[in-house]
Order: structure tokens, then C-alpha cells, then sequence
């Protein structure tokens, strides 16, 4: 469903037209004044999310089921 949402995300904007489609994915990007937000978006979507779910995903990997459960099952106390 992420990816389906993504390809909604990038069409959205060439599809419409009028003031709503400036604020679309694309747009944002071609947008002078809008370039810094988009890259913080892009920032914080590929790097802070995606790269966070490897590490974490990868350093689970290597310790017992029992300790991973208490680590997830924590994980709110934390947040």
C-alpha cells in the first residue's frame, strides 16, 4: 500500500491543474520557495525513517527473540 500511495503521490500534481496542484509532490520540488520543504520531507522520509527501519531491523536480527520482544514491546515508553 506504500507504494501505491507513493504513485498516487507523484501523479497527483501532473494530473491536476489550478493552485491546488503547486502544492503537489512534484510541484514542490520545482517550486522555488517551496524547495527547502520538500528536501526536509525527502530528508526525513528516506533517510530518518527508511535507513532507521534497516538498522533496526538488522541489529533484531542478532539477539534473542525474548530480548527483542521486551525491546519492541518498550519501544512506546520510549517515543
Amino acid at each position: 500500500s506504500a507504494l501505491l500511495c507513493m504513485i498516487w503521490c507523484f501523479f497527483d500534481g501532473w494530473m491536476q491543474s489550478g493552485t491546488s496542484s503547486q502544492y503537489a509532490l512534484p510541484n514542490l520540488f520545482f517550486e522555488p520557495s517551496l524547495q527547502q520543504a520538500a528536501w526536509a520531507v525527502a530528508w526525513t522520509g528516506l533517510i530518518t525513517t527508511a535507513m532507521n527501519r534497516v538498522i533496526e531491523t538488522t541489529a533484531l536480527g542478532k539477539v534473542t527473540s525474548a530480548e527483542a520482544s521486551v525491546i519492541l514491546a518498550t519501544e512506546p515508553l520510549f517515543a
